[in-house]
This record gives structure tokens, sequence and C-alpha cells, in this order.
């Protein structure tokens, strides 16, 4: 992949564990995985979290 990806992902998600995502994304320059603090597996239950994030994409 050579196209800026960025994963935004609820830092308390009990869904899917982070590791694997952090593991691709240290492997990866373009890929980057931000996460929202006091955010579960649906980080849209933190919006000004989300809207920080895809703010700092501009």
């Amino acid at each position: 992949m050579t196209v800026d990806t960025h994963l935004i992902w609820g830092a308390h998600g009990r869904a899917a564990s982070l590791d694997p995502w952090r593991e691709m994304a240290a492997a990866n320059l373009f890929l980057h995985l931000p996460t929202i603090a006091h955010a579960g597996h649906c980080p849209m239950t933190a919006p000004r979290g989300v809207q920080r994030r895809v703010a700092a994409l501009a």
C-alpha cells in the first residue's frame, strides 16, 4: 500500500485487539493508527475525538 491510510480506533475497544493493527502499522509507513481516548470499539461514541482526528488529516 502506498497511499496514506488512517485507521481511527477507539482506545478501549474490546471487540478486536489493537495489537495486530499496531504491528501492521509499524511495518507500513503509509498505515497510521490514531486512537481515541475514552472510546470503545465504535469511536463515534466519542464524537469530539473523531472530529479532532479527522480534522488533523486535512
